[in-house]
């Protein structure tokens, strides 16, 4: 899936790129393109879209929120992400991590790998990637 969010410079190259490669050109290239992120997406591509020009590195809902909300010119709540993540968290492989944080909780968007698999990784962006490859 993270394949096909590849800018045109960069679709030829990456051949059988590993995931961490795919997610290293959209962020340091392909996420800087016109038109890659766009206040007319729904909402839960704009936050698969954030992770991926994010380096695919685990964020809090408040800080995608924030985000979200920069990019729509709207206030856009961190119950709005979690609720959102809730109800179509797995065709983007996305899934929430909680972390003990000096004893409060903390929600955290982290990529999840395949239901077979027992070891998960920091996001859930390489897994799908992966799979497009093999």
């Amino acid at each position: 899936m993270a394949r096909s969010y590849l800018c045109s410079r960069h679709q030829s190259k990456v051949g059988k790129a590993s995931p961490q490669k795919l997610v290293q050109a959209i962020e340091g290239c392909c996420a800087e393109e016109a038109g890659f992120l766009s206040p007319r997406m729904s909402v839960m591509e704009t936050i698969f879209r954030l992770l991926l020009a994010g380096g695919n590195q685990a964020v809090s809902s408040e800080e995608i929120a924030q985000q979200l909300s920069q990019l729509r010119g709207e206030n856009v709540y961190s119950n709005t992400v979690e609720q959102v993540l809730d109800q179509e968290p797995r065709f983007y492989g996305i899934r929430s991590l909680v972390e003990e944080e000096e004893g409060v909780e903390v929600k955290e968007l982290a990529e999840s790998e395949t239901e077979t698999e027992a070891e998960t990784t920091e996001l859930g962006v390489g897994t799908v990637a992966e799979e497009e490859i093999g």
